[in-house]
């Protein structure tokens, strides 16, 4: 069932339901005000503040029952309001929080455009909310005091937060360094310590993260070899074989995820993985991933997207052969399900893939259709691509890693070697610093260059009273004597006293 929000009837029976929302104790010791309402005192209060305000009081709705209230109020800034959410008390521990608070802000993202910022004040024991809060893409500001409560003040801004993602401690956007993934897929060859070294080698190349592949053989096709789990393959790297034949030799077996996960964490990274079912995003949940990716060909698998959205996770999406429209499906079904941080990675989905396929300008387009961070997952030979992708705004990279060019994988042929991607990582670094700021009129660097401009200079010997032309007159290096805009105005006038040539020109020599 979906979540739907709409606007609180003003009305006695909307009233007294959330009366009694409000008066549940473990919603009266949350609040800052715990007193158990009577209908005749919470009447004046629910028709008046609570409709006094830029928004009106909403409801969300799940399937045809209402099951939270949020309200808002206004603050001193009139593009602020300050958000609280109440849930009916037999829908808490269902996950449902998440869902109602992302659906919420995007209904007044819709509906109410001079909105820019949405706060929040929890009560620091609050975990629970502060969780959802936080979740939703709310950010920590500040913690303060009151009545001898510990309170920590979160807010959200609607143009900004949404194009903000964050993995563990590490938050990837706009004016943040690139975030590398260096995807190990089936180059670990099923042999545990090849996987330890791609690691070692990950670090030591730069990548800040790991990815893995979570499936085997029977959850990902059938163990069949008729023609169609065959045929399927042809033109492919993995021509020959069948599908689970394939799988069988590509898995990272799941006994290894945790083990791998603390090395990674243990060299500064972080390791997360892509699920190719339900049973592996179960399993991911029990080691506590930091993020999840959906893979290009399980876009369309809106089974799988929806138990993803549930954990509350973030998502990076992979674009590959999905449509606009597959696009806009997978999006919406992972925030209506309780993901409010997507990123979404421009895919090739050909192994290797062409440069010329690369349509790199699709990376901005998606970041403003989707509001999503942006960034690519990169199938080409080389590291040309995913360099050209930070120019234009991706900011995250994702490329297939291995030890050796002749490690026998699977996906060899468009892996890079570490020193490949060591080169691309220092290549997108640089490229980085290149970007900078919207800056004109010079860095201090430039401050001694500028005196190369050229300037007004008597070119000649100029006695006084003599007028200044365009013989003895010049526009030259250095930067010493008047502007050159003052040309036409020095020109046919006269000198104060005698003038050597190469004397700049000044205005208390001109008469």
């Amino acid at each position: 069932m979906k979540i739907t929000i709409i606007n609180v009837n003003k009305n006695d029976e909307d009233g007294k339901l959330i009366m009694e929302w409000r008066n549940d104790t473990t919603t009266r010791k949350n609040s800052y005000c715990q007193t158990e309402y009577t209908w005749d005192d919470f009447k004046p209060l629910f028709y008046g503040k609570y409709f006094n305000n830029h928004i009106p009081p909403l409801f969300a709705v799940y399937g045809d029952k209402k099951i939270a209230f949020v309200g808002s109020m206004n603050t001193e800034e009139k593009d602020t309001i300050e958000i609280s959410i109440n849930i009916d008390p037999d829908f808490r521990g269902k996950k449902l929080a998440v869902p109602i608070m992302t659906k919420a802000l995007s209904h007044i993202r819709e509906q109410y455009k001079t909105v820019n910022k949405v706060v929040a004040e929890i009560k620091a024991f609050n975990t629970a909310s502060r969780t959802c809060f936080e979740k939703a893409g709310f950010v920590l500001e500040k913690k303060m005091v009151t009545n001898g409560d510990l309170i920590y003040c979160y807010s959200y801004k609607m143009g900004e937060t949404e194009n903000v993602f964050r993995i563990k401690n590490r938050t990837i956007g706009n004016n943040t360094p690139t975030y590398i993934i260096a995807e190990l897929s089936c180059n670990h060859n099923q042999d545990i310590q090849k996987a330890y070294q791609l690691i070692d080698a990950a670090a030591e190349s730069g990548a800040d993260a790991v990815k893995l592949q979570t499936y085997t053989a029977d959850t990902m096709t059938l163990d069949c070899d008729t023609p169609i789990f065959k045929d399927c393959l042809k033109g492919t790297l993995w021509e020959g074989q069948t599908l689970h034949q394939l799988y069988s030799k590509a898995f990272t077996p799941w006994e290894w995820h945790k083990d791998l996960k603390e090395y990674a964490n243990s060299k500064g990274m972080d390791l997360f993985s892509s699920p190719f079912d339900t049973t592996a995003v179960n399993f991911l949940e029990s080691l506590d991933m930091p993020a999840y990716k959906i893979a290009s060909f399980e876009i369309t698998d809106h089974v799988l997207i929806k138990k993803v959205a549930q954990t509350g996770k973030p998502v990076i999406i992979s674009s590959g052969m999905a449509s606009l429209s597959e696009l806009n499906d997978a999006v919406s079904l992972l925030r209506e399900h309780g993901c409010p941080q997507i990123a979404m990675l421009k895919c090739t989905s050909a192994y290797p893939a062409k440069i010329e396929d690369a349509n790199l300008n699709t990376i901005k387009h998606m970041m403003e259709t989707f509001h999503v961070v942006g960034g690519l997952s990169d199938h080409t030979l080389g590291i040309e691509v995913p360099i050209a992708s930070v120019v234009l705004g991706g900011r995250i990279i994702e490329k297939h890693f291995k030890l050796t060019d002749d490690s026998g994988s699977e996906d060899d042929a468009f892996s890079l070697t570490p020193t490949e991607f060591k080169a691309m990582v220092d290549a997108v670094r640089n490229v980085e610093k290149t970007m900078g700021v919207i800056k004109y009129a010079g860095v201090n660097s430039e401050s001694k260059s500028k005196t190369f401009r050229r300037s007004l200079f008597v070119a000649e010997d100029v006695k006084q009273g003599e007028a200044f032309t365009e013989e003895n007159v010049r526009s030259i290096r250095p930067a010493n004597g008047l502007h050159t805009k003052f040309y036409g105005d020095v020109l046919g006038r006269k000198a104060r006293t005698d003038l050597a040539r190469g004397t700049p020109l000044s205005w208390d020599i001109v008469e």
